[in-house]
């Protein structure tokens, strides 16, 4: 990606009150023109592995779309992943990826672990071969909820990560898959599909941290109301990640990652006011 200038790296440093912050945070930005090709961008700690959230879903419901019929319980359980975030739902579609054998009983069983991890990075080799080197998507529960072999992963490989420049490339293969093209989707009802789970509106309240809705997009917070958003958000203790996709009336889209890890109420306000800066400096620089 090509940078731009260093006046936007120092719009979003500026409100990060020490150099601890400013380790924590990372921004990619991208605008693409009708024609597919990347116009605009800025990256800030764009290749650093960050732990995912709720970001890693996006990642299963392709794969899950890609590898599996799309039958109505796969439908609803996709759903309830995207549209309201459900650990439990990314659970199930996960299992329905990786096909687990039962666990036994016994905690510290080196052996059934590694083979669990083992069907566990099929969550990872799809992607690998799609150019996402970087991501980690081997847990299926989350840190406030470990399993036993989630904890054993945690402890002996690594958790789930993702780098924001790895969640734009997502978006930009996602948003310009032409049916096999580019190995995402196998026909335009999927990608209709998933991005109809990705449907986004702007929150215009303000909020508390515990009042966490998915359907609202924390970057997008200053856009009008009747904007075209798709996006998705992780929410874990201090982590909080939001990611968008704008569509352009020139047929060109934006997309925007905010990854930081700073606590909730300091990131939410990060993310709400860096994410309307940096939309506002490409819009009065188009």
């Amino acid at each position: 990606m090509k940078e731009d200038s260093t006046t936007l790296y120092d719009l979003c440093l500026s409100a990060l009150a020490s150099q601890d912050e400013r380790e924590r945070i990372s921004i990619c930005l991208s605008q693409v023109d009708s024609e597919g090709n990347e116009v605009r961008s800025f990256i800030l700690n764009g290749s650093v592995p960050r732990y995912s959230a709720s970001l890693v879903k996006v990642f299963w419901a392709v794969q899950a779309l890609y590898e599996l019929e799309l039958n109505e319980y796969l439908a609803e359980e996709i759903r309830n992943m995207l549209i309201h975030s459900s650990d439990k739902a990314g659970q199930n579609v996960v299992d329905l990826l990786i096909n687990p054998q039962p666990l036994s009983t016994e905690l510290n069983d080196e052996i059934e672990f590694e083979n669990c991890y083992q069907e566990r990075l099929k969550l990872e080799h799809f992607w690998e071969i799609r150019g996402f080197t970087a991501l980690k998507a081997a847990h299926k529960t989350f840190l406030h909820e470990y399993d036993k072999v989630d904890q054993w992963i945690k402890l002996n490989k690594s958790a789930n990560s993702l780098t924001a420049c790895e969640m734009t490339l997502f978006w930009q293969k996602a948003w310009q898959a032409n049916s096999q093209v580019n190995g995402l989707f196998k026909s335009t009802q999927t990608r209709n599909f998933f991005f109809d789970c990705l449907k986004r509106t702007p929150r215009r309240i303000n909020f508390k941290p515990e009042d966490k809705d998915f359907q609202s997009s924390l970057i997008a917070f200053n856009l009008p109301e009747s904007s075209t958003v798709f996006g998705k958000s992780g929410w874990l203790n201090e982590v909080i990640n939001d990611s968008v996709l704008l569509p352009l009336p020139n047929g060109g889209f934006v997309t925007l990652t905010i990854m930081c890890a700073i606590g909730e109420a300091r990131g939410i306000n990060y993310i709400r006011d860096i994410g309307a800066q940096l939309l506002n400096n490409l819009m009065q620089n188009k």
